[in-house]
């Protein structure tokens, strides 16, 4: 537990704190990937794909595979340069 620490004398209140931190933390890391990742990984398959992937409609799981993608490129990319 995140807050057991804090407030040992409640644990009934140290779980709905945790539980409001793993929600906000959420919302922040899909925020994130919904609003920032997803168009960087848009761009970078299209121009790889010359603009034939991802198309309009996605589902949600392609969503979070393009909004992966600048990560995947990133680490990869890193890994080739310390070579």
């Amino acid at each position: 537990m995140l807050f057991t620490s804090t407030l040992g004398r409640h644990p009934v209140i140290a779980e709905l704190l945790e539980a409001a931190a793993r929600f906000a933390a959420w919302v922040v890391v899909d925020m994130v990937l919904d609003r920032v990742m997803y168009p960087v990984g848009s761009l970078l398959l299209k121009c790889i794909t010359f603009g034939r992937y991802p198309g309009y409609r996605t589902s949600d799981n392609a969503r979070l595979l393009i909004s992966i993608f600048p990560f995947v490129v990133l680490l990869v990319g890193v890994t080739l340069w310390h070579l």
